[in-house]
């Protein structure tokens, strides 16, 4: 059995407290954002690299990673206090908890952009695991995807309200927050808005129990 949890963004003392939740000794993936908004980004993406569980890349990542202007205004100042720094590129750059900044940044940059985990379902569907639906990414063929960044960003940006069937697959993402966890015939969206103050969840396949936590940073 697999575990798969939805976007944390800095959420750490809600993640800790739905791991006791969780059955032991089972997968944990994740959907990526983990980081931003919440206060404690660091603790969660350092336990999560010490556990060796697995994440993609979320758009969130993705900006930290680039240091793009615009990840000011998606939570980069909370994110940077969790490290103990004021800038993503500071003057001194010898410090101890700008190394720490440095290690996580270089291990985001190689999350990869999707997962397909092979356990499978009743109709024998294996998990599509990405940040955001894969519905119009997967569009594109296989042979065209490192062509360009329509690909990557459609798979960490992409809000489609009205996600089509993938052949052989059933999508588990996050992104978009909702109250509530989707979960239909073909995905499941799980991004139910912890950071916003409502809850973080996670979703065990194939038995599509649900798991959640009210959000307690």
């Amino acid at each position: 059995m697999s575990i798969f949890v939805g976007d944390i963004h800095g959420s750490y003392e809600t993640l800790m407290r739905l791991i006791d939740k969780l059955p032991k000794d089972e997968k944990i993936y994740f959907t990526g954002d983990l980081i931003d908004r919440g206060p404690k980004s660091k603790e969660v993406v350092d336990f999560i690299i010490k556990n060796n569980m697995k994440s993609i890349l979320g758009n969130h990542e993705d900006l930290m990673c680039r240091c793009l202007h615009i990840w000011l205004y998606n939570g980069m100042i909370p994110t940077l206090k969790s490290y103990g720094i004021t800038s993503p590129n500071p003057k001194d750059k010898d410090t101890e908890n700008y190394k720490i900044f440095l290690e996580h940044q270089k291990w985001m940059n190689n999350l990869p952009l999707y997962l397909v985990i092979d356990e499978v379902d009743a109709k024998g569907r294996k998990v599509l695991l990405t940040h955001s639906s894969a519905s119009s990414a997967w569009r594109i063929p296989e042979e065209d995807r490192d062509l360009g960044t329509w690909f990557k960003d459609s798979l960490i940006w992409e809000r489609d309200y009205n996600p089509k069937p993938i052949e052989g697959l059933y999508n588990i993402f996050g992104h978009t927050p909702i109250e509530e966890p989707l979960i239909t015939e073909h995905y499941a969206a799980i991004d139910t808005g912890a950071v916003f103050g409502y809850k973080l969840t996670a979703l065990r396949f194939p038995e599509m129990e649900v798991y959640q936590q009210d959000f307690i940073d």
